[in-house]
């Protein structure tokens, strides 16, 4: 198990515009939807700097982080770091230029704690 200690260097939230669905009559009022995305700047051991984006997409519309949450606060792997209301979205990481990631997903659907990839 990797035991490598993180370090939040920032963390945000930003709400993107607001969006309407298509409406086949004019006159109607449309669906709208607020998408929300967050970012955390993580330093870590063994990988250097690693962005890590949630995004709270159509009816989700909440990325959050925990309360206790804050920049130079030191994580373990596994820490909780904040959640999405209403289910759950999408997380985008983005490594350093030079961090090694190996694809380790089949192709078929993913579970909860199941692997995509492994960084080298």
């Amino acid at each position: 198990m990797d035991t490598s200690k993180l370090k939040i260097l920032t963390a945000i939230i930003c709400t993107a515009g607001l969006f309407s669905s298509c409406s086949s009559d004019d006159n109607s009022a449309s669906d709208q939807m607020v998408e929300t995305r967050s970012c955390a700047i993580i330093e870590t051991e063994r990988f250097g700097l690693v962005a890590m984006m949630p995004i709270g997409m159509s009816q989700i519309c909440s990325c959050n982080w925990i309360e206790s949450l804050h920049v130079g606060q030191q994580l373990n792997r596994g820490d909780e770091m904040g959640y999405f209301l209403f289910g759950g979205s999408d997380i985008v990481m983005l490594f350093q230029k030079g961090t090694e990631v190996e694809i380790v997903h089949n192709g078929g659907h993913l579970l909860m704690g199941e692997a995509y990839a492994r960084l080298k």
